[in-house]
């Protein structure tokens, strides 16, 4: 659904702006009248049995203004547990786009990575 402010929008340190995805054609938008500042976190959700395509765009923010990027879009890229989409933010619109799966290695290698890593802190200190 769609949520409107009548006023300016600022997303401090801390603050945490939810967005639900259930199907291509329905995504939550919070619809600001006023400008919008950014510095607080992105969480997204997939609805039960949605997967997003490549192809996929949502339009989640839109503003007079924005200024600020969210803190956990590292490169402009937001990772979900199901994948990650690219974040553009234009001049009065935040939008997810180019919905990608990694590849099933990829998990498993990054897993891995993480073993290696916490077993040889725990040999350090052991």
């Amino acid at each position: 659904g769609t949520l409107q402010l009548a006023n300016a929008l600022e997303l401090q340190a801390g603050s945490v702006l939810n967005i639900q995805i259930n199907s291509a054609l329905s995504n939550s938008l919070v619809d600001v009248l006023g400008t919008v500042e950014l510095e607080g976190l992105l969480s997204i959700t997939l609805g039960s049995g949605f997967t997003a395509l490549a192809s996929d765009s949502f339009v989640i923010l839109r503003g007079e203004s924005i200024t600020g990027q969210f803190a956990n879009t590292t490169g402009n890229v937001f990772h979900t547990s199901e994948g990650r989409f690219d974040v553009v933010y234009g001049s009065d619109t935040v939008t997810l786009t180019n919905f990608t799966v990694p590849e099933p290695g990829s998990f498993g290698l990054v897993a891995a990575t993480l073993g290696i890593s916490a077993f040889s802190r725990r040999r350090k200190h052991g």
